[in-house]
């Protein structure tokens, strides 16, 4: 296994991943990232996360898909234009929103992006601001060096929606072409080379496209027309080039192992490895070709972790299938024998309007703007004050009124209208940006925001 690679022995123990980071916002009517978890929003979208589905079309309210009142990649967004966030129902799913507004520098944070170490914010002004492992370039800001507090990522403009993976980051500009940075190993930049890039780079040959989702090491842009094309490692989530068969997809969501595509009329439809039923299609037979999810028919958003994945369906409630060693599915049962190869109902959640997924843990925005997480609790990032892994959802401490909401891998992030962004978690790199390396099990506030 490469250096950066899944951290043998960390990835059994979290199993959710996505999305890409990203984050989520609070509904809207229609989301700017896709349908479902968004991808960064730069206008009123929200964005979905590491986990979330990037939507193709433009919302109305909401942050981006993680940040700001539109969703981090992810806050409730039905179809939407963005990157990678939370998945969101109502308006907010990915795309460039103008989530929140935190300034920062040139601008206000508009949204999201949290990736495994590392976390990203999307301003006003179009350019992006990252910060803490920088290992591998995926600060963007042409070092190696690692960052406690926000540096801005390099030659970047015109941003649209953001998201960010394993060590590495794509971002969706305003005329439809796409830039990544950071590790490169399986050529999850898109460039062919191999070779990692501190600064970014572009995708070449891809135009046409209305949102983005990282997660892993692969990324997925969701088309216009309604299609989707990867790139990045195919050994595992076993697809690079054009998902075949997919024409009416409205948001993406790619995961470590698993990509799924929300479709106009409210099903989901998964392609990648099922060893664990994260293809929801009750077997466990890996499939290139994208497979219906059983029973689920009035998705708004999809949000993808490491074998795993959600959806939030109408009523704000959501539904998981896949691995549930850790609780990830939140159905109230844990255990490396309790994985559901169709979709269970997420125990005692209603009024969710995002959703985002990640490493082996899960968690919604809420109407309110409240948080709850559920899964693995190993770095905190459940935000309970603990570090005991739950399989029913835990309210988040001190976070009311949030319009956005980014998963990483052992950390989260949350916008507020007040222009505040606070983070919890795993920090031994300084992801979640207050200055200091010190792990928190409840929100600390990133510092010059």
């Amino acid at each position: 296994m490469h250096s950066c690679g899944r951290r043998v022995g960390v990835v059994l123990r979290l199993t959710l991943v996505s999305v890409c980071a990203c984050s989520a916002a609070r509904s809207a009517s229609s989301g700017n990232a896709g349908s479902g978890a968004g991808g960064a929003g730069g206008g009123a979208p929200s964005q979905t996360g590491a986990g979330g589905s990037a939507g193709s079309t433009a919302p109305s309210v909401g942050s981006d898909g993680g940040s700001g009142h539109g969703l981090d990649g992810q806050a409730a967004a039905a179809a939407g234009a963005g990157g990678s966030g939370a998945a969101g129902a109502g308006g907010v799913t990915g795309g460039s929103g103008t989530a929140g507004s935190a300034a920062v520098g040139g601008g206000v944070v508009t949204a999201l992006a949290a990736g495994d170490s590392f976390s990203c914010a999307l301003l006003s002004s179009g350019t992006v601001k990252c910060w803490g492992y920088n290992g591998y370039g995926q600060l963007g800001d042409g070092t190696t060096t690692s960052s406690l507090t926000p540096v801005s990522v390099a030659n970047l403009t015109g941003v649209k929606s953001l998201g960010a993976g394993t060590g590495f980051a794509c971002a969706l500009l305003e005329d439809a072409s796409v830039k990544c940075w950071g590790y490169n190993y399986y050529d999850q930049l898109g460039t062919g080379t191999g070779g990692n890039s501190p600064v970014p780079v572009a995708v070449p040959k891809l135009r046409g496209v209305a949102a983005i989702s990282v997660g892993g090491f692969q990324s997925c842009a969701l088309h216009t027309d309604g299609s989707v094309g990867c790139w990045g490692e195919a050994s595992v989530v076993g697809m690079t080039g054009t998902v075949p068969g997919l024409t009416a997809a409205t948001a993406v969501a790619q995961g470590t192992y698993v990509g799924c595509a929300l479709l106009s009329g409210g099903s989901v439809k998964c392609w990648g490895r099922n060893v664990f039923g994260g293809l929801g299609d009750g077997t466990t037979t890996d499939s290139v070709n994208p497979v219906a999810v059983a029973g689920v028919s009035t998705a708004n958003a999809v949000a993808v972790g490491q074998d795993a994945a959600c959806a939030l369906v109408a009523g704000g409630t959501a539904k998981c299938w896949g691995w549930n060693n850790l609780g990830q599915l939140g159905n109230g049962v844990a255990g490396y024998g309790a994985q559901a190869l169709t979709p269970v109902s997420v125990t005692a959640l209603s009024g969710a309007t995002a959703l985002v997924a990640r490493d082996g843990h899960a968690c919604a925005l809420l109407a309110g703007g409240e948080v709850k997480c559920w899964g693995s609790n190993i770095g905190g990032q459940l935000g309970d004050g603990t570090t005991t892994d739950s399989a029913v959802p835990l309210s988040v401490q001190n976070v009311s009124g949030a319009s956005a909401l980014s998963a990483g891998e052992y950390h989260n992030c949350v916008l507020f209208p007040s222009h505040e962004v606070k983070c919890w978690g795993t920090n031994a790199t300084g992801q979640l940006g207050d200055g200091t390396t010190n792990s928190a099990r409840s929100p600390v506030t990133v510092v010059g925001l």
